[in-house]
């Protein structure tokens, strides 16, 4: 004896087993876009805090050649004590400003480290330089852009699409399912199947 679903029943179980599957893809792809957003974030996060200490280790250099030539006038009777005084503060403000952002240079390279599951401690090599690139897309077109691409829109689509099978499928629980047998009949004096 063997039963059997009604046949539609088992086209709608293998669709929404289908549509589980493709869901659990595109969370996947999700995810892979999530953390690549991530760990780009954290590397042009690196790259700027590298920059802002170059540019400021700069600035140190140029308020340093700024003092020695305030300090050189002053000593020629050109400026006043002031002038130097302001030098030595504006240099002192900005070595403060150098160990502040070397501090958070080191804490994003810590993060993009872990990020891509490394020790936190492990050098970080930056192989590409920030570049302005302008933005010359259409709004419009950028918004379409996102809504196609948009896993959580698709994510929200199949889970439409899923229910909508799944409440077919609970409507099809009042047809009957089949059962089908083969027996071998012994009454009497009567052999038959």
């Amino acid at each position: 004896n063997q039963s059997f679903e009604f046949p539609s029943k088992t086209f709608l179980k293998s669709s929404i087993g289908s549509s589980e599957e493709d869901i659990a893809k595109i969370k996947l792809e999700r995810a892979k876009l999530l953390v690549t957003a991530g760990v780009k974030k954290g590397y042009y996060k690196v790259q700027l805090s590298e920059e802002i200490v170059a540019n400021i280790e700069r600035t140190i250099d140029l308020l340093k050649e700024f003092l020695e030539i305030t300090t050189a006038k002053y000593g020629n009777k050109n400026s006043s004590y002031i002038e130097v005084i302001r030098a030595k503060v504006e240099l002192a403000k900005v070595k403060n400003e150098l160990m502040e952002d070397k501090k958070e240079f080191f804490k994003d390279k810590r993060e993009l480290n872990l990020l891509l599951g490394r020790n936190a401690n492990e050098s970080v090599i930056l192989s590409e330089k920030l570049n302005y690139v302008s933005f010359n897309k259409d709004v419009n077109k950028v918004k379409e852009e996102i809504i196609d691409k948009s896993y959580t829109l698709k994510i929200v689509r199949l889970s439409l699409e899923r229910d909508e099978k799944s409440r077919t499928l609970s409507y099809m629980s009042f047809l009957p399912d089949f059962s089908l047998g083969l027996y071998k009949s012994r009454a009497g004096s009567i052999d038959g199947w």
